[in-house]
């Protein structure tokens, strides 16, 4: 007797969770003619998913028979007797079905976030970024708390004399899109924080590479807007200042983010980055 090698539970529990990979053929097609990972799988991905499936009259039934029964002396895979092909068939298609679900799920679970919008409007006006047109833009936007923000944007509250003056937010899904407002009393720039997995829009200006203070980002080239857009860990960061001579913009950006540190001289910005690799032995 032929012992089938079943996929490891480990491995069918990430399946659920994160979907199974393009280059998973052989165990896509193991599920196919296995009974007993096909009904793991299935039950892991209704946990993962929290969903439900109604299953075709009798199949669940038919697995647990199936399951119970002695073991035959020749090797075979799936469902014996006439009933074999109909149950494994809809057992595949229970699985194609979750996988279809689970990958769009995870499309529509992708924030998307329109900052050509915004750039087109201060162009367009001539206006600097400020917190009144902000909220007209992102209208769908509401006030949030200000630990909060700072906490999960890393973001400093003060630099360069540029305080927080306010902090909303724009929630889509389970992300947060963090939009930050620091001004002087002539001034202003707005910083606007994103999940690393967001799509962010920038309309149809270009970007070229750029290095502020040891910060490598993108610069949009834009003709009134000083506009820069780094990422970092788990965040995409976009910095927007009308431009002027006064400041500069790619210095406060990277001081607004911690990139610079000037008491302990190395970069803050750096030490988060490889902190915990420079702690091992």
């Amino acid at each position: 007797m032929v012992e089938i090698a079943h996929i490891a539970p480990e491995l069918l529990s990430r399946y659920a969770a994160e979907g199974l990979p393009a280059d998973a053929h052989r165990d896509l097609k193991h599920l196919a003619k296995c009974a007993t990972c096909a009904e793991l799988y299935v039950q892991l991905t209704m946990k993962s998913a929290s969903l439900r499936v109604a299953a075709p009259e009798g199949l669940w039934s038919g697995i647990q028979t199936h399951l119970h029964q002695p073991s035959s002396s020749s090797p075979r895979l799936g469902f014996a007797g006439p009933w074999g092909f109909v149950l494994t068939s809809s057992l595949a298609l229970i699985l194609v079905a979750f996988l279809a679900v689970e990958r769009w799920s995870l499309r529509r679970a992708v924030p998307r976030v329109d900052v050509g919008q915004y750039i087109a409007v201060l162009e367009k006006t001539s206006a600097a970024p400020s917190a009144a047109n902000l909220r007209q833009t992102f209208s769908a936007s509401v006030a949030y708390d200000r630990d909060a923000a700072l906490r999960e944007t890393g973001m400093r509250a003060q630099a360069q004399g540029y305080g927080l003056a306010e902090q909303r937010v724009l929630h889509a899904g389970r992300a947060n899109i963090i939009q930050l407002v620091y001004g002087t009393p002539q001034d202003a720039a707005v910083v606007i924080v994103a999940p690393r997995a967001a799509t962010l829009s920038l309309g149809n200006y270009h970007l070229v590479a750029a290095d502020i203070a040891g910060l490598h980002c993108k610069r949009v080239q834009c003709p009134r807007q000083d506009i820069f857009w780094s990422t970092l860990r788990q965040h995409q960061y976009v910095f927007i200042r009308r431009r002027n001579s006064a400041t500069d913009s790619g210095r406060l950006f990277a001081d607004l983010l911690g990139a610079r540190d000037q008491t302990a001289g190395q970069p803050t910005l750096w030490r988060r980055l490889i902190g915990s690799s420079a702690r091992k032995p």
